[in-house]
């Protein structure tokens, strides 16, 4: 066995017996780890609230090979984001990140990319005020591109050709599809769409807030990455109606 001190972020936790919680943590060198925090429901824990979801930590893990759940024996507040916490929109949109990097991260892999892109991402979100739906496709679009799985967005994918009008995003074909090219496959996006796609996927973190989408361009560029993720993952973001009544609100 052997015991490592390491940054993380809560992603999810649940109830494990009467006073324990079972931690999902997003950590940089060991990649998604699940572990035992006991005692942690009780009134006089020594964790506090060092293990709500959406919450970097420091956390000390007593790791032992072949076992499927570690022992989290500390853990320390470094960031809390008060300000999404104070906010059910903001919340709600930090738990769909979290579930994001819950679904493509795996354990123990190397994942010092995406927990810095889900912490620079929590960082944002604590920060702004507006135009949630362009931090959230950037997130995609950036998570996506660290996974292998950006789609190709400047030209169609089959004929490469130029796109316009009506396009789709086709994940099994791995990006944009002109209409002649996609015989109906994938998620209906407009051209305009793609462009927004790209640049969001290239802007810097504080230019974020200034970019605002039209509700249907929200809607369309959300709705087609949420069904290019569900394509590759096999499994629907749970948060999808929080997503829906976002950029319903647009």
């Amino acid at each position: 066995m052997s015991v490592e001190k390491t940054d993380a972020i809560v992603l999810h936790t649940y109830n494990l017996q009467e006073s324990s919680k079972i931690v999902v943590l997003l950590t940089p060198v060991r990649g998604k780890v699940r572990a035992v925090a006991k005692g942690v429901r009780r009134t006089k824990s020594k964790f506090g609230s060092a293990l709500e979801p959406v919450t970097h930590i420091e956390a000390q893990i007593h790791y032992k090979e072949g076992r499927d759940l570690q022992t989290l024996s500390q853990a320390e507040t470094r960031e809390s984001f008060q300000p999404i916490r104070s906010d059910l929109t903001r919340l709600g949109l930090a738990s769909m990140m979290c579930e994001l990097m819950e679904q493509f991260v795996q354990e123990d892999e190397e994942s010092s990319r995406e927990f810095v892109l889900l912490l620079l991402s929590l960082r944002t979100l604590a920060t702004i005020v507006k135009n949630y739906e362009s931090l959230l496709i950037a997130f995609y679009m950036k998570l996506l591109d660290i996974s292998g799985l950006l789609p190709e967005v400047n030209c169609c994918v089959r004929c490469k050709g130029g796109l316009q009008g009506n396009t789709y995003l086709d994940a099994g074909a791995g990006g944009a599809l002109c209409a002649r090219c996609s015989a109906g496959m994938g998620e209906k996006v407009s051209a305009g769409g793609l462009k927004m796609m790209q640049r969001l996927h290239s802007a810097d973190w504080v230019m974020l807030e200034r970019i605002r989408l039209p509700k249907a361009s929200a809607d369309e560029v959300l709705g087609a990455l949420n069904g290019y993720v569900l394509h590759h993952t096999g499994r629907e973001v749970r948060s999808g109606k929080f997503l829906r009544a976002l950029s319903g609100s647009a």
